[in-house]
């Protein structure tokens, strides 16, 4: 199993992957131009031209957006890897990225669609990933100095839990809960009581959420059993 992570990371962190140039989208939008069928999107599959149409643009941010969700994935599997093994090498790929995001992130445009993002085109995406970028934060801990620790918290971490709270969209919803619960991940981690408090009991909280979003049979209004 080792032997396959480190086989999959040095193939990731092989070549150039995320840059500062490259805007997300949204991953739905990684479609067959001519059917609109789903796509396969793997880690050989190559960057689009930027394109001059709107589904073009939107084909180019879909990609980003999914390599950029692979990126953070792979960083928490080289964070884990340090954990496990002890390689200072891993733990350098994986603080690497987070350095990469806390300088971009507050460069990249806002995205106002739905909901205020940055790294990504809407919330949704920023409230999963920030989860595994905490993963990696922590996995990171014995390895990563004070000062480093505290740009990814100030550059990177708390302008998104700034972003996750500003969405709101009608009744409250299940995006509600996944900016609530990374809003409180990102209080915990670095003892920001005002964060916590906000992902967990304040008006756009899990608490309001479960009060306002949820039937009394216990069941979203908005439909999504799930």
């Amino acid at each position: 199993w080792v032997s396959q992570k480190r086989t999959g990371l040095d193939k990731w962190f092989g070549k150039s992957r995320d840059r500062f140039d490259l805007i997300a989208g949204l991953p739905n939008d990684y479609v067959d131009p001519v059917t609109g069928a789903a796509l396969q999107w793997t880690v050989d599959s190559p960057e689009p031209p930027n394109g001059s149409t709107a589904k073009e643009i939107a084909f180019k941010g879909a990609w980003v957006a999914i390599m950029r969700q692979n990126n953070v994935n792979y960083a928490l599997d080289a964070a884990r890897l340090y954990q496990l093994t002890g390689d200072t090498k891993f733990a350098e790929l994986a603080a690497t990225q987070l350095d990469f995001y806390a300088d971009s992130y507050n460069k990249w445009p806002l995205r106002t669609a739905i909901g205020n993002s940055r790294m990504f085109g809407q919330t949704l995406e920023e409230a999963t990933s920030v989860l595994q970028m905490l993963e990696v934060t922590r996995a990171l801990a014995p390895y990563v100095a004070t000062a480093r620790r505290a740009k990814w918290r100030d550059s990177l971490f708390f302008p998104i839990a700034t972003n996750l709270q500003a969405y709101s969209w009608g009744s409250l919803n299940n995006m509600n809960m996944w900016c609530a619960v990374a809003t409180a991940a990102i209080g915990m981690e670095f003892n920001n009581a005002s964060w916590t408090d906000a992902g967990l009991t304040g008006p756009r909280s899990v608490s309001a959420v479960m009060s306002q979003g949820v039937t009394a049979d216990g069941i979203w209004y908005e439909g999504a059993f799930a």
